[in-house]
Formats: C-alpha cells, sequence, structure tokens
C-alpha cells in the first residue's frame, strides 16, 4: 500500500498533470473536455462477459474462412497462438455472423475468470435456454450439466471458449476436473450445435479424443499488416507500411499499439522526422531470442515502455492499479481506483486508456486490461492496489437477503481474492464462512443451492496460501472441500482432505476435529461401496 506521503502526491497531482497532457484523441487529456463516452450500466459483475467488438483490418481473412468452413454442427474448431494475436477478434467477427453460419444462437464464455461448471451451465440455460436464473437455484450440479448438455445437443448454437488456457495446467489437463469432464462430454454429444475455441495451447484431452479441428495464428502477412496500419490512421507509403508491419512480424497487438504511438508521436505520418525513432524497430526486432520485461516479443517491449513514458505519473498510477482487476472494468470499479473524480472523470480516463490500446473495450463498454500490458506493468514494480479493490468490492456486495442466483455474490469471490493478495487470510475466510450467522453464511447459502464448485474454489484460493496449518481455519477449510467434493460425487478427492483433516487434528490434539472428519471419511466410503471401512470409521469417530 502506498504511504501517506506517496498517496498525497498521487491525488495530488491531478489538476496539474492534466493540463499538462497532450489531448490527442483526448488520450489522457483534461478531464473536463471532450463528449463523456458512453457508459454502460454498473451492478454485479459476472464471470462470463461479451466479446470485444470486431473491427474491420484485424484479422487474416484466409484464416477466417478456413474456421468459418469447419463451423458446423457437431464440430469443435479451434484457434491457437500467442497472447494479442488476434485469435478473439477473429472469434468475435465469426460470432457476429452466427446466424450467417446457419447457427439460430449464441453464446460466449470468456474464460479468464476461470467459471465453475455451475456458471457454465448456468450461462447456457439462461443465454441460450431462456430459463430465469433463479429458477436454477434448486437444482444441483449433475442435474445443471445434464440440463446444459441436452440444450446444447438439440438448440442449434454456436458457443466460444475464450482464453481457454486459463483453464488448463501447464500439462494441458483441466485445472477443474469437473469442467474437464463436462465439455468432454460435450465433444460426444453436441448435436446441432459447434464450439469455437481460443486458446495458446490446446487442451490434452481433446487430442486424445481427436475431438478438435485447430488453425494456427500468427501475425498478419505483411500486406494486411500494412492495410491494418492505414486503417488505423497511419500515413505512408505502401513500401512505408509494409516494412513497418514486417518488423514486428505482423502481430496485431504490436501493430495497435504502433498506430496508436505513432498518432500521440507524429499524427501518424512516417514521413515527419518523429517518426525515425521507430527505426530502432530493428535493433529490436533483432534481438537474440529470450524475453525482454516478460514479453515473448521485443518490439512490444519497446512500444510499451514508449507508451509507458507517455503517461502521466498519474496516468501510470492509474493503469498499475487497474491491472488487479479480474472482472471487466465499469464506471464504478475505475473510480475506485482514482480518489477525488467524479465517474464520469474516472471513465474518460479510462476510455483514454482503451484509445492507447492498453486496455480491451469489450462489447458492452466494458474494459479489460490486456494480459499481456498487465504482465509489463508488472515487471515495472508497479505495487498493486488491492487495497482498493477490496474497498470497492465492499462497497458493491449486495446484502445476504438480496441474494437469489449465484451472479449476486460475485463480489464476495473478488474480495476473497484480494484479500488473499495482502495476507487478510481470516477476513477471507470469514467472507466465505461465518457460522454465527447461519442463512447469511456464505458458505451455507452456496452449499444448499448445489454450486459447490464454486465452493472448492474460494477454499481452495486460500488454502493455497495459508500458512499455518496448525490452526482452527486451516482444518475447517480442508473439512469443507472435502464435503463439498463428496457431494459432487468426487469421492477420492473427498477422501484425500478428509484424510488430510484426521492427520492435522491428531498432530494438534483437536479431538473434535478428528471425529468429526473420520465421521466425512466413513461418509466417503460408503458412497464407495466399502461398508465395513465405512462401518469402522464411524465406530473410530464414535469412541472420541
Amino acid at each position: 500500500m502506498p504511504d501517506r506521503q506517496n498517496e498525497q502526491n498521487f491525488e495530488g497531482m491531478r489538476d496539474s498533470s492534466v493540463n499538462a497532457i497532450g489531448s490527442i484523441g483526448n488520450v489522457g487529456g483534461d478531464l473536463n473536455l471532450g463528449a463523456t463516452p458512453p457508459q454502460p450500466p454498473t451492478g454485479a459483475t459476472v464471470l462470463l462477459t461479451q466479446p470485444p467488438k470486431p473491427a474491420p483490418h484485424q484479422q487474416p481473412r484466409a484464416v477466417t474462412a478456413t474456421i468459418r468452413d469447419r463451423l458446423k454442427p457437431g464440430t469443435i474448431a479451434g484457434i491457437t497462438g500467442i497472447s494479442g494475436v488476434g485469435k478473439t477478434t477473429i472469434a468475435a467477427k465469426l460470432y457476429a455472423e452466427a446466424s450467417e453460419l446457419g447457427f439460430d444462437r449464441s453464446l460466449w464464455l470468456d474464460f479468464s475468470s476461470a467459471p465453475t461448471v455451475d456458471a457454465i451451465a448456468d450461462a447456457m440455460l439462461t443465454g441460450l435456454g431462456g430459463r430465469a436464473a433463479r429458477d436454477l437455484a434448486g437444482l444441483d450440479t449433475q442435474e445443471r450439466r445434464n440440463a446444459a448438455l441436452t440444450l446444447g445437443a438439440t438448440a442449434g448454437c454456436l458457443m466460444v471458449l475464450d482464453n481457454l488456457e486459463t483453464a488448463l495446467t501447464e500439462g494441458r489437463g483441466w485445472r477443474d476436473r469437473s469442467v474437464g469432464e463436462f465439455w468432454a462430454d460435450w465433444s460426444r454429444v453436441a448435436g446441432k450445435s459447434a464450439l469455437l475455441v481460443t486458446s495458446q495451447v490446446k487442451p490434452r484431452l481433446w487430442l486424445e479424443m481427436n475431438a478438435a479441428s485447430w488453425e494456427p495464428l500468427s501475425g498478419f502477412d505483411a500486406i494486411t499488416g500494412a492495410e491494418f496500419l492505414a486503417a488505423a490512421g497511419v500515413r505512408g507509403s505502401a513500401e512505408e507500411l509494409t516494412r513497418l508491419s514486417e518488423l514486428v512480424s505482423g502481430h496485431p497487438l504490436t501493430l495497435r499499439l504502433a498506430a496508436s504511438y505513432l498518432g500521440l508521436a507524429c499524427g501518424g505520418d512516417l514521413t515527419r522526422s518523429e517518426a525515425r525513432e521507430l527505426l530502432a524497430f530493428e535493433a529490436i526486432a533483432s534481438t537474440p531470442t529470450g524475453q525482454h520485461r516478460g514479453m515473448d516479443s521485443a518490439s512490444l517491449a519497446f512500444l510499451l515502455e514508449r507508451h509507458w513514458a507517455q503517461l502521466s505519473a498519474l496516468q501510470r498510477k492509474f493503469l498499475g492499479r487497474l491491472c488487479v482487476y479480474r472482472v471487466p472494468i465499469d464506471r464504478e470499479l475505475a473510480a475506485g481506483m482514482w480518489d477525488g473524480v467524479t465517474l464520469e472523470e474516472a471513465w474518460r480516463e479510462l476510455v483514454g486508456l482503451g484509445d492507447r490500446s492498453l486496455l480491451r473495450r469489450l462489447e458492452d463498454g466494458r474494459y479489460r486490461v490486456e494480459p499481456l500490458v498487465a504482465r509489463y506493468v508488472e515487471s515495472l514494480g508497479v505495487e498493486p492496489a488491492h487495497d482498493r479493490a477490496i474497498a470497492v468490492f465492499e462497497g458493491r456486495r449486495l446484502p445476504c437477503e438480496a441474494w437469489e442466483v449465484e451472479g449476486d455474490i460475485a463480489e464476495y469471490g473478488e474480495l476473497v481474492h484480494h484479500y488473499v493478495q495482502v495476507g487478510a487470510l481470516e477476513r477471507a475466510f470469514y467472507t466465505v464462512r461465518d457460522d454465527r450467522r447461519s442463512e447469511a453464511c456464505l458458505h451455507t447459502w452456496l452449499d444448499r443451492r448445489g454450486y459447490r464448485q464454486t465452493l472448492i474454489r474460494l477454499y481452495e484460493e486460500m488454502l493455497a496460501a495459508w500458512r499455518d496449518e496448525a490452526d482452527q481455519y486451516y482444518g475447517a477449510m480442508l473439512t469443507a472441500v472435502g464435503e463439498a467434493y463428496r457431494a459432487l460425487g468426487q469421492v477420492r478427492e473427498a477422501i484425500a482432505f478428509q484424510e488430510k483433516c484426521i492427520e492435522l487434528a491428531r498432530e494438534i490434539g483437536n479431538r473434535q476435529g478428528e471425529a468429526i472428519s473420520l465421521g466425512s471419511l466413513g461418509n466417503a466410503y460408503g458412497r464407495l461401496g466399502q461398508v465395513e471401512r465405512a462401518i469402522d470409521l464411524h465406530q473410530q469417530s464414535l469412541k472420541i
């Protein structure tokens, strides 16, 4: 957390900095100038978001045509490539053409927020099936997934799974086994529907099943890259534009950053003397392999450095703070990272960063920080603003009496994440579980409504950060995760957690905890049909 003097300096620089910053395109310009950009509604954040708005000259035409031809009922078509190469842009264009491709309905799932199988099924049933979210509260996970799979087989829909690599392990397996099982079943019963997947890597399961066709995506060819630059307002000869595109290997994000940088530095005119600085691209592009400030592309790092240099100290801190958000950023989230301004003023600055291509604008008008930009900012050692995110989400969370569907408790999940990041682990725990509050306890609400995957994810994030395995919180979380796995029918996972609970209880002399865990372990073995083992464990529990 910034010290008091730095914080005063940060807030106090606003009046002087906004007058000093250039006003080209109102990027970071005077907060009181220019028309207020369109502003999306605020409300509870959700895990599943809309696609970015398709734009011209942002997709290799041949690749797009190839993937379009593969999108038939019952198929899975994938786009692979490095970050920022344009996978999502192509998917967004095809998503917008869903009806032309013969699909009656369409749904976009953004996996960068790690949705659970419950969230995926609920999104399908509400977005494709037209069911009211509150009507799903009484369904357990198995009922949700079965209904979603049936819908997928019959609905004739195009569904996009964006950023799927975030759901995979380093070995390309699924981080959440239940999510992997869901998509494995989908590939067997897809019927009239199709999946369009974007991912940096291919899921091992689909490779083994030979269930998907994959199209690798590299940068634009030189001519397409030159057309992209021209459409973005860069002026120069065909030779100059083509040369610039070749120097950055046609990488779309790098080209967007180059276009916005040129617009700020020299009005987009490659013939002006200021544009000669871009000749440094040649030296950087020939740099030996290896990462540059966390970037796989040296030219991308070069451009990010130039953009960073053009930001005021205030804008840099603002962007650095925005990088802590995992969810799409609206007016309230933006204003929460900047004291002393109105929602409209904070939103205008957010749009300014989007104009620089440092943020990605979504179809619903909200923004996300480009992942590569976040990595670059992190490499600079900018102090994250999790404390501010906590304040924002504490103010946005709904009271327990207003909870009806899983989306109503989304802010609580974000609170847990940010509490963990600042080391406030007990506060994270009590955000999920406070047995004194009964029905108001988030744990109880999620468990009774069958959202056990969400429970597991919350607890496992805390468990991964917990330092003292001997305290009461750690054991309680192990027990809760074990019980959630058992309720989901994942008995082997439940047994592993309950056995660890017993071991821990014995180490610290917690006889009551040992008895409870022995009983839970007996229940798990009972689910496996190992009756004698289950009876023995229950008898051990009763003796204690």
